[in-house]
This record gives structure tokens, sequence and C-alpha cells, in this order.
């Protein structure tokens, strides 16, 4: 339903203040939500916001108590904004109740279109504003662009960016089971009660409970979800390929089909490196033969050579047992005109590996 025909709907039935009012109420939501946002992005980030900052001279005069106070200050104005959400929540859901006992059905699923659309619409151009921010104080500290070179069809959101330039290593924190920290508690409860007198082992016993418990309970603060959505996108991306360049540091956005294409080009295509495995069984008459993949004959060779010459001891370390194969990869060639890929084979754990080494 349109938002001018819920005007004139809720006009008529005289509830159309309460529509004002919900507008209102939502914009400021919005406001305080993506604050709060933008808050979590500068933690997450490492950046400090403007309005938190302090002149450089004392910054420079007191480089601890300065970075404190940076803190202190963004901890305050997350609280602040958390605190006016809440409120502005309950606030939001009374006038939803009063609107849904006042209007009909109908009109009521009209008033909740035309709010999500316009929280939809608020929350984009606020968001915009604070990425335009977030970018002025990241470039302060390294340009985003020249770290990420972009080579694929594939547009990055500037959230995608971001992800990305916190390095191929970057991960969001894995909560830790309750069972595993009561599991390490008890551990140095364990290794210490030897030392504590016997009238005091059942406070150290529930002084120590009381700690797991409180560690268990704490929540600590949630990635934003912009750097969610954006790792969800790009997690769901099988067209292209992130990885990082054959020289210095940063990270490469490759079509898939272009990388699949020059790595063949620079490494099983030359047959003087590379030559293809038969994996068809042989034929024979009567009972079929007992049948291995090349590669698997060939490591069950390989151990047969290697405990009739060496000793049992040195051959049991020399063999792997559950061996995999090897992984082949490519790393663009970025600094050169011509865009080629340098073919890396990853060999660990295959079934020669700690022969070669040795």
């Amino acid at each position: 339903m349109h938002k001018r025909l819920i005007i004139k709907l809720l006009k008529r039935n005289g509830t159309l203040h309460l529509f004002r009012r919900l507008e209102v109420c939502s914009e400021k939501q919005i406001k305080c939500e993506t604050a709060i946002e933008f808050l979590k992005l500068c933690q997450n980030l490492g950046v400090t916001p403007t309005f938190a900052k302090i002149n450089s001279t004392a910054a420079n005069k007191w480089r601890k108590s300065s970075k404190q106070y940076e803190e202190n200050v963004i901890s305050e104005e997350f609280r602040e904004k958390t605190k006016v959400a809440n409120t502005l929540k309950a606030t939001a859901n009374n006038i939803y109740k009063e609107i849904r006992e006042k209007c009909t059905i109908l009109q009521y699923i009209g008033v909740l279109n035309a709010i999500t659309n316009l929280r939809k619409k608020q929350y984009e151009s606020i968001m915009d504003t604070h990425t335009k921010k977030l970018s002025r104080l990241l470039y302060k500290e390294g340009n985003i662009d020249e770290y990420i070179n972009n080579l694929s069809s594939c547009h990055l959101s500037f959230f995608q960016k971001l992800v990305l330039f916190r390095g191929l290593d970057f991960s969001l924190p894995q909560k830790t089971s309750g069972v595993e920290i009561q599991a390490a508690f008890e551990k140095v409860y364990w290794n210490v009660e030897s030392s504590i007198a016997d009238d005091k082992k059942e406070l150290a016993s529930a002084t120590l409970k009381s700690i797991a418990l409180n560690y268990i309970e704490q929540y600590g603060p949630k990635p934003p979800k912009s750097l969610l959505r954006s790792i969800g996108q790009l997690r769901k991306r099988d067209d292209i390929i992130v990885t990082k360049p054959d020289k210095g540091s940063g990270v490469v956005v490759m079509n898939k089909s272009e990388y699949i294409q020059l790595l063949r080009a620079a490494s099983i295509n030359d047959s003087t490196k590379f030559k293809p495995i038969n994996e068809e069984q042989p034929k024979s008459r009567g009972s079929s033969p007992k049948f291995y993949h090349p590669l698997l004959e060939k490591e069950k060779e390989t151990k047969k050579i290697v405990k009739r010459i060496l000793p049992k001891e040195t051959a049991e370390l020399l063999t792997i047992k559950g061996s995999r194969l090897a992984h082949l990869y490519g790393l663009p060639k970025t600094h050169k005109n011509t865009l080629s890929i340098r073919p890396v084979l990853s060999a660990t754990e295959t079934y020669n590996y700690k022969l070669a080494k040795w």
C-alpha cells in the first residue's frame, strides 16, 4: 500500500498523529543504530573517530593516557547510544501497539510496509555518510585501493574492501564452549590443589567456579552487521578467486575462469613438467586383478623400498600413514606488465614428502 494512501486512511480515522510519531521515532532509532554500528566498526578496525581524538601535541606528550582517554570516550558514547536505542525501541513498540488497536489489519500492514521502506532509505543514506567517514579515517593509515588489486569483473563494495583490507588471515572470533572453559578451570584447580590448605580448599574451589561461570556468561562485542553481511557475500561468490600476489603484500581478486586458464598455461599444459595419469583399470581375462590408483601404487612401492633399505625406526619416520594429494595453486604476477601466474605445488603430507626432505 502506498504511503499517500495510508496517510489518507489514517487521517480519516484520526490516527495520523500516531503514524507521524512513529516516523519521528523510527528516524531517531535508525540514527542511533547506525551510530552504534559506526562505533563498532571503529573498534573493530582500530581507528578513532574524530569526536574522540585529542590534539596531536597532547597525544605525543601523554601517549598512554591519551589512548586510554579516547577508548573511554568511545565506550561512554557506545553505552549512551545503546541506552537511547533501547528507550526508542520501547517507545516504537508502544506506538505500534496503539496503531494495532485503533486501525484495521490492512491499515496496520500498510503502516508496517511504509515504515520499513522509510527505515531502509534512512539506513542507506546515513550509512553512506558513515562509510565516507571511515574511508577518510582509514586512508590516513593506509590506502585501501592500493592494498586491494581488483582484476575481476566483480564490483566490490566499501565494506567488502574493508574485510579484504584486514588481510587473508582475518577471521571472526569464535565463541569458546562453556564445557571447555569449565574443564580448563578444573585443570587449574587440580594443579594447585596440593599447595592449598585444607580449610581453604572449599573457598578456592567456589571462587574459581564463580570466575568460570561469570566468564561463560560474558558476551563479547558482536561484529558489526555490515562486516558480517560483506563476509557472507564474499563467501557465496564462486566466480572469483581471492589470493595474495607473487611479490609484495596485499590482496588480489581475479575472475575464477581467468585464474584457472592462466594457471593451466603456466603448469599442467607444459608436458615437460606434468604428464596425465591413466586412471582406467586394465582389462584382463578371468578374475579382475587387484588394482590400485597409479599414485597409490607408487606410494606402496616407495614404502617397500624404504623399509627394505633403511633401518626400521628410520623407515617408520619417513613413511606417512594417510597421505594426501599435492595441491596446485598460483600467485598472480601483478608487478609485470602482462598478467601471468607463478604455479606453486604444495607437497606437504604427500607420500614422498618426508623422504624428499630427509
